[in-house]
């Protein structure tokens, strides 16, 4: 990834002040520049957190205009290559990932006598709490109690990318073991997702892990 600090000309030794007008500009900016910009914001502190979202606030209402207008990535990248820094700025940091929910949608639970299905979604945030972009991945089979029976075991991959800046890339790991005749099913999963604009600011590799019991357990991971 291309060092934001590079674009955005920000000096590495940079001292924060909570009593600096800049200090959310500042903040914003090291986050945009950061390798791990959700370890980042995670040790920041509550006033900082708010600093950050005080300077945020008016490139929100930019990015909900250009995501209703369904802009393409190239007309986003023109638009943000022609902003003033601070605007730019302003769009950059509504758009990067800094906070995730994991939900289970629906726990293995029986479909009919014998079927089974799991279900694990990541759910990636912005600042405000915005969803930037869901992957969901789904495990079903069929299941006499001791074994896995046909028909075979699917799995679903489904990515949804929310906002604009954002897309879809593909899976860079889909691998299944066990199935009919075998006590589980399991399917392993790493999609990724990339944000870039004007140079690429973020690239995400999520991992979800499923692995259903023939007695209708399920076990999951989900990592980034």
């Amino acid at each position: 990834m291309r060092n934001a600090a590079c674009t955005l000309h920000i000096q590495s030794n940079t001292i924060f002040s909570s009593d600096n007008a800049e200090y959310g500009k500042l903040l914003a900016v090291k986050l945009v520049a950061s390798e791990d910009a959700v370890a980042l914001w995670d040790g920041l502190s509550k006033e900082e957190k708010e600093a950050v979202r005080e300077f945020a606030q008016n490139g929100a209402s930019e990015v909900e205009k250009f995501t209703q207008a369904r802009v393409s990535d190239s007309t986003l990248k023109q638009n943000i290559s022609q902003m003033p820094e601070d605007q730019a700025l302003d769009v950059l940091i509504n758009l990067i990932h800094v906070g995730y929910n994991v939900t289970t949608d629906s726990p293995i639970t029986p479909l009919a006598v014998s079927t089974y299905t799991g279900t694990q979604t990541y759910e990636v945030t912005n600042l405000f709490g915005v969803t930037l972009y869901t992957f969901k991945h789904s495990i079903t089979f069929r299941s006499d109690g001791s074994k896995v029976v046909s028909p075979a075991p699917s799995r679903t991959i489904t990515p949804s990318v929310k906002t604009v800046g954002w897309s879809y890339e593909g899976v860079t790991t889909d691998e299944q073991r066990g199935g009919v005749g075998s006590n589980f099913y399991e399917s392993n999963v790493i999609g990724h997702f990339k944000f870039s604009v004007v140079y690429e600011v973020q690239s995400k590799y999520p991992r979800i892990w499923l692995k259903g019991w023939s007695n209708g357990v399920l076990d999951y991971s989900v990592s980034d």
